[in-house]
């Protein structure tokens, strides 16, 4: 039996039924309101000796559906077990995946006791320190290391090659953020240039890039971080130059897609029929992506969902709604990772590529048959399928700093679809006190008044 075929074998049949019964049980801990799961009686299929071997096997295949099998098993291993050597293994494991931040994730929320390494025998100490080795990346500034997963190294790598242009694609979660944040961090520290632009499609973004550059770089003398939020913001004209020469560049000279994708609305009657119909285009004129084709028009319908602002939960229960109205059976573990990875694969990494690319395209023939007026300026597709809101009130409140949950429960109240950041923060100003009466979760209005100035500055 060659490698791959004993790989295969586990995931789909040696472990299969085990998999699923502990995928069942850590989503179950993760969503409310899912009352089918028998938690108990999942926990009693758990052999972790044989799972925990299995997943080791695993971690060396290169093949995702391998990979995402074992780091289900390690992850189950660390949030289910109340053994410390099943918690030990699982973060070992982890760290086999090149997944060293959850592992050390695991450690801060207390699922794994600190000083695990000293726990270990002295040949897993060493593996440790050799996969350690191999898995960083040194920070010249100070000659530390840094430890990253595979596409982390590959882009680090890249990017510090002499190349004067370096693309990186990737789906959310996997690091790119964090990771150029890293570099350039070390690379503002130990080259001779002194002005870098970062450019990012939101404000929340700006905020939250501008925050973490200044802390890294907190230490540093003769630099000084800034963010431009809008062309108004004359504060620092050079760095608005530079800014606007950036996106001129990328636009112009490379080639390469905006930064900020242009886009139809998402809420118009016939925004499900709209994305079936661009899906099935970009597969039969682009590349096949958005595969299989039968289930085109339930990718199209999560995107919709997720557009509008349903939460993971809201959209796993109107699946299994929807299987239950039909009569259609279902294994509800299958059910929750598919859906899952819909959101993730296609609402959120493949959706905003490929329908952005479409836009621009409808958008470019557009304008050659001098019909620009069709064009809608406002809408952001790229933005929209990246966070999740479908409206400029939406993505008006995320840019405040709240998070989507919390952006899609005062949106709710709020009513209104054209809100820019003002008039949210108004908005918000003037119905804070009202807020118990709105039956606004205490846990929402806490946000709100953690993260919202709700004085307005101009009056003191």
């Amino acid at each position: 039996m060659k490698s791959e075929e004993l790989f295969d074998w586990l995931v789909d049949e040696a472990l299969s039924k085990e998999i699923e019964a502990i995928t069942q049980i850590t989503v179950a801990l993760e969503i409310d309101n899912i009352t089918e799961v028998d938690r108990e009686d999942g926990e009693r299929t758990c052999d972790w000796n044989r799972l925990l071997l299995a997943a080791s096997i695993l971690a060396k295949s290169q093949t995702r559906k391998h990979q995402e099998a074992a780091l289900r098993i390690a992850t189950a291993a660390i949030s289910l077990s109340t053994e410390i050597e099943v918690r030990d293994a699982g973060a070992v494991l982890l760290e086999k995946l090149s997944n060293h931040r959850a592992a050390k994730l695991a450690e801060d929320r207390e699922l794994v006791k600190a000083n695990r390494n000293e726990r270990l025998g002295f040949s897993m100490r060493l593996e440790a320190l050799r996969r350690e080795m191999e898995d960083s990346v040194l920070v010249e500034t100070d000659g530390s290391w840094l430890t990253v997963n595979d596409f982390q190294q590959k882009l680090w790598s890249g990017a510090t090659t002499e190349d004067t242009w370096v693309s990186a694609s990737a789906q959310t979660a996997s690091g790119k953020t964090f990771l150029i944040l890293q570099w350039l961090n070390n690379y503002v520290r130990t080259s001779e240039n002194r002005v870098a632009v970062y450019l990012a499609p939101t404000r929340a973004l700006v905020t939250e890039i501008e925050s973490e550059l200044k802390t890294l770089l907190k230490d540093t003398e003769n630099v000084s971080v800034h963010s431009i939020l809008d062309e108004q913001d004359k504060k620092d004209q050079e760095l608005l130059d530079l800014a606007d020469l950036a996106r001129k560049a990328v636009h112009r000279d490379y080639q390469l897609a905006p930064l900020v994708e242009r886009g139809v609305p998402s809420e118009s009657v016939d925004a499900y029929d709209r994305f079936v119909t661009i899906m099935e285009r970009v597969n039969a004129n682009v590349v096949p992506v958005f595969l299989p084709p039968g289930l085109i028009p339930l990718h199209s319908l999560i995107v919709v969902e997720w557009l509008k602002g349903y939460s993971l939960a809201a959209i796993i229960r109107n699946r299994i709604d929807y299987q239950k109205r039909n009569g259609r059976s279902y294994r509800l573990p299958n059910l929750i990772r598919e859906t899952l990875e819909i959101v993730e694969q296609t609402a959120r990494f493949k959706a905003p590529k490929y329908l952005s690319s479409y836009v621009d395209v409808l958008n470019y023939h557009l304008v050659e048959i001098e019909r620009s007026d069709l064009i809608d300026e406002e809408f952001d597709i790229g933005v929209a399928l990246e966070f999740g809101v479908s409206s400029k009130t939406l993505l008006s409140l995320m840019e405040l700093g709240l998070s989507r949950m919390t952006a899609v429960e005062l949106y709710e109240k709020i009513a209104q679809d054209d809100l820019d950041r003002d008039g949210c923060l108004s908005w918000i100003r003037r119905y804070s006190p009202e807020f118990e009466g709105m039956n606004i979760p205490n846990l929402i209005a806490k946000e709100v008044l953690e993260k919202v100035p709700l004085e307005d500055p101009s009056r003191s």
